[in-house]
């Protein structure tokens, strides 16, 4: 059985509350599996699938605004902009959704990142 994760990253240099940033990291998880769902791609389908059923973990990590930009112009990640209703600034990059991993085979620049 694989070790599948999901990796959602959460910009901390916005100083998000508690409250602010689980939100902001559900609006990421929900943009991933509605893309997912709704997609073509049968592999990731049958991981989101595999992942649901069998290990359900998520990994929050914490990334300064660039790094996030620079995470948000790569192919297959589903990036979240706020509204700017409480908090913080309209149009704040918040968090990102990288996908779903087998921990074995997360990409390298990932792994730099550390727990939010």
């Amino acid at each position: 059985m694989q070790n599948l994760v999901m990796y959602i990253v959460i910009n901390k240099d916005l100083g998000m509350s508690a409250g602010k940033t689980a939100a902001q990291a559900s609006h990421a998880c929900t943009e991933y599996l509605i893309n997912t769902l709704c997609g073509d791609n049968d592999w990731e389908k049958e991981k989101l699938h595999q992942w649901h059923n069998d290990c359900q973990k998520k990994i929050i990590l914490g990334a300064h605004e660039n790094i996030m930009q620079k995470l948000s112009e790569r192919e297959n990640v589903y990036v979240i902009h706020d509204l700017g209703f409480t908090e913080i600034a309209p149009n704040s990059l918040t968090a990102i959704c990288l996908g779903i991993f087998d921990k074995a085979d997360v990409p390298k620049e990932y792994s730099k990142l550390r727990l939010l």
